[in-house]
């Protein structure tokens, strides 16, 4: 566990709490195991999660938190005063920001909150009365105890034992994706949903390596895989689909964020990049084979999730994601297919006997572990 060198804040009532996060899917995915921390710790507590419109399904129904405030991605002047002078109403006790960039550094300030809670980093540190680092010199930390390690200025006895949450999908989004299961023939099938994209060129795994696994499945007739992706990757599914020269079955681009949920939900294995549908995966319990580029798993390897992580121990990594000095992007695309082939073979015939993130390792390999 993680130390923090600071007391608590002064004793005094908590009341009420705002959380912020205003992007992206698996960053507000991870805060979750915080707001389950906070809701055990104040359980009477008026708890108020602001985040970005888009997100809001992510939070809302999950009973949790009390309120959920969406802003625009580009709200403006405008936008962000209406906002502000809604915090301000409220009369927080504390507000803890998840995030730590400039908007939601301003947000958490013009609050008004009694307290307020946040990241050490540069040029924004002075808003915040108590400081959490986000690394150490002991080595990386992984993003959901960094959000503990806030919850602990207020209750510095909290633990690890806290998981992922995310609302269930609706009814509406359950009818749109058991239909789509009824056109497609799925029904019969072990479904193993393979995200396709990632948002950008560093943690895009490459066409060519995407053809090539569907085409190692091809022979698997107990398996089949289902597309994801954004509207964004409607290119890179046209791509994939003439190169391998035969239909797939696939959502890309057709699921709102509640009906991507029901996706996961009747999946039997996750594969993809370091991204917010992998994290979606984790807190609907899927087994994941996780693709580890830029990112480091250590930071972000699906939390207490059955997963194999596969990853290349390259001096560059991690970056920015920026530019790839190499140009060549090979800590995600030097990933070879077989592997991906042999981890979903592993965890599509895997006994529930092992551990998770934050357990032992259970087996391993030098580019990939069960975690």
């Amino acid at each position: 566990m993680t130390p923090i060198d600071q007391p608590k804040t002064e004793e005094a009532p908590i009341k009420k709490i705002l959380l912020v996060r205003p992007r992206r899917m698996g960053d507000i995915i991870l805060t979750t195991p915080a707001l389950m921390a906070l809701r055990s710790a104040f359980p009477e507590a008026y708890l108020c999660y602001l985040l970005e419109r888009p997100y809001a399904r992510l939070i809302e129904g999950n009973g949790l938190v009390d309120e959920v405030l969406a802003l625009r991605p580009d709200p403006g002047i405008i936008g962000l005063l209406t906002i502000i002078r809604k915090l301000r109403r409220k009369k927080f006790d504390v507000a803890i920001d998840f995030h730590g960039g400039p908007r939601s550094a301003l947000l958490v300030l013009a609050s008004g909150s009694r307290w307020k809670i946040g990241y050490k980093t540069k040029y924004k540190a002075w808003v915040y009365d108590n400081l959490v680092p986000r690394s150490y010199a002991s080595g990386p930390v992984h993003s959901v105890i960094n959000h503990l390690n806030l919850i602990r200025i207020l209750k510095p006895e909290t633990g690890m034992e806290f998981s992922l949450r995310v609302p269930p999908s609706r009814p509406e989004e359950r009818e749109k994706i058991e239909a789509f299961w009824k056109q497609a023939g799925l029904f019969s099938r072990k479904i193993l949903v393979l995200h396709i994209s990632a948002g950008n060129r560093f943690r895009d795994w490459g066409k060519e390596n995407l053809v090539s696994f569907l085409e190692g499945l091809a022979s698997w007739s107990e398996v089949w895989p289902l597309l994801i992706g954004s509207k964004e990757d409607k290119a890179r599914e046209k791509e994939i689909l003439k190169s391998l020269g035969r239909p797939v079955p696939s959502l890309v681009g057709q699921t709102s964020l509640g009906e991507l949920i029901a996706t996961l939900e009747k999946a039997d294995l996750f594969v993809g990049p370091d991204s917010g549908p992998m994290h979606l995966a984790a807190a609907l319990n899927r087994p994941i084979v996780a693709l580890f580029g830029p990112t480091l798993s250590a930071h972000f390897a699906p939390w207490k999730a059955k997963a194999i992580i596969l990853e290349r121990p390259l001096a560059c990594r991690p970056c920015r994601q920026r530019s790839c000095h190499e140009g060549n992007f090979a800590c995600l695309q030097t990933i070879k297919p077989e592997e991906v082939i042999e981890a979903c073979q592993k965890l599509l015939s895997f006994e529930s006997t092992g551990k998770n993130f934050q357990g032992k390792e259970i087996q391993g390999k030098e580019e990939g572990n069960i975690i």
